[in-house]
């Protein structure tokens, strides 16, 4: 086997070793519903077969950006084995550098790992295009077609966007529009390191408000250790 493809390897596992030191734990206590959305992992461990192809396409990333992702899956799958699918390894297997940075402009967009609001005023407010979501279709991220919809069904429904969450009530069987990512995109996105603009949380939470009258919601974020959530009321315009 050529020199290069190992290099390659240990260049992506020492990668995944920073990442799996920095990366938490747990983003925020178990709640009792997590909404609408994001897939489990398939068997909660990794199989040979997943190994094995793993470092057979990890051997052929030479691009930075790439490599990177590699080295927060494979972190994420040594934290919470089963939590990446053959499925995703595929769509990795096939994404160049421009869909990557293509969905890192979109991840900071996306809810609970699983869904974008379809909404024109937030798309246009922070530069989400049909065009973004299309490319992302193509390469097997998103569903890009405008009539889907994802549905509440827990009361209270809890909606997380990185280390923060919105908690709904009176939200059981509320039907918003959205794009919704595929099974690679959502297992992209959990692992996805972005920056997230505060403006954007709680404009999606005043949009999901303006959908049913008598929705009542709080939101809380990441709490210091041993410390209990602090839920705390949405303001009616997003600051910023």
């Amino acid at each position: 086997e050529p020199e290069w493809k190992w290099i390659r390897r240990q260049q992506i596992a020492a990668k995944a070793l920073k990442v799996g030191e920095a990366m938490p734990q747990l983003a925020l206590p178990p709640i009792e519903d997590a909404g609408p959305g994001a897939p489990n992992g398939d068997s909660g461990r990794t199989t040979e077969d997943w190994i094995n192809k793993f470092w057979d396409d990890a051997g052929l990333v030479s691009d930075e950006m790439l490599q990177q992702i590699y080295a927060r899956i494979l972190a994420q799958e040594s934290i919470a084995p089963g939590s990446c699918s053959m499925r995703t390894l595929l769509a990795l297997r096939y994404l160049d550098h421009k869909t990557a940075n293509l969905f890192a402009m979109i991840a900071p967009y996306v809810m609970s790992d699983a869904w974008i609001p379809n909404d024109t005023n937030l798309q246009t407010t922070f530069g989400i295009t049909y065009g973004q979501i299309f490319e992302l279709d193509d390469a097997g991220l998103v569903d890009s077609y405008s009539l889907t919809t994802t549905t509440f069904e827990g009361d209270p429904s809890i909606v997380r966007w990185g280390g923060r969450a919105l908690r709904l009530n009176n939200a059981a069987g509320l039907t918003v529009p959205a794009y919704l990512l595929k099974r690679a995109g959502c297992e992209l996105a959990k692992v996805a390191q972005v920056d997230r603009n505060p403006a954007y949380f709680f404009r999606v939470a005043n949009w999901l408000k303006s959908k049913r009258a008598n929705l009542e919601m709080a939101w809380t974020e990441d709490p210091p250790v041993n410390e209990a959530l602090q839920w705390m009321p949405v303001p009616p315009d997003a600051p910023g």
